[in-house]
């Protein structure tokens, strides 16, 4: 699924992040078994909650083959070894980035067709909102920065599955242009966060 910010939901009084495709959307597909990315993507052909996705990959799959699905989409060209995506989230621009979703699926028919497969995404990462609080009126802020936590999540093959890990340091939260906090002193931050050890303490500063 692609993220999108809605509007103020009237249940909560607060943004809600919607989940669904876009019409266009791609994502790849890399053979487990054999260690391979197809050359090519699947395209989504309506927005939605879910979506068909149709089009041209190239490679070989076997009947019984382990599928992996993967957003956001990869350059592949054409059929190579899979190698490790390491995707970075230390940087973000303070909406809603990318998340990376992955699925599995064993294609139990012929080597030269694979149609009608149901995939079921799961999610890698969340969104945290950070409400700051307590500070001077109308204080400009440029980036808001969280300790101690993970900043980087990579995708590999390892023992016949796709696994993810996380690694890093610190998320932080860049602004093209200063956001200024309101009449109270807040000011509300939106955050990509990775799985981190849930021991570890976390630090919040703003600059």
């Amino acid at each position: 699924y692609k993220r999108t910010l809605d509007g103020p939901s009237e249940a909560v009084g607060e943004n809600v992040i919607r989940l669904k495709w876009t019409a266009g959307d791609e994502i790849s597909v890399v053979n487990v078994t054999t260690g391979k990315a197809l050359g090519g993507n699947l395209r989504a052909v309506a927005s939605g909650a879910s979506s068909i996705f149709t089009g041209t990959v190239i490679g070989q799959i076997n009947a019984n083959d382990k599928l992996a699905f993967i957003y956001p989409a990869q350059n592949y060209l054409s059929e190579q070894v899979f190698t490790p995506i390491d995707i970075d989230y230390s940087v973000q621009s303070g909406t809603t980035p990318d998340l990376v979703m992955i699925a599995h699926h064993t294609v139990a028919e012929s080597s030269n067709s694979f149609e009608n497969i149901n995939v079921g995404f799961s999610f890698q990462m969340s969104f945290m909102r950070l409400n700051l609080s307590q500070l001077p009126v109308s204080t400009k802020v440029n980036s808001v920065t969280m300790n101690n936590v993970n900043d980087h999540i990579q995708l590999s093959i390892s023992g016949g599955q796709m696994i993810s890990t996380t690694s890093g340091i610190s998320n932080r939260v860049n602004y093209t242009a200063q956001v200024t906090t309101d009449a109270r002193g807040a000011q509300s931050i939106l955050m990509g966060v990775l799985p981190s050890p849930s021991t570890t303490s976390r630090t919040i500063s703003a600059t």
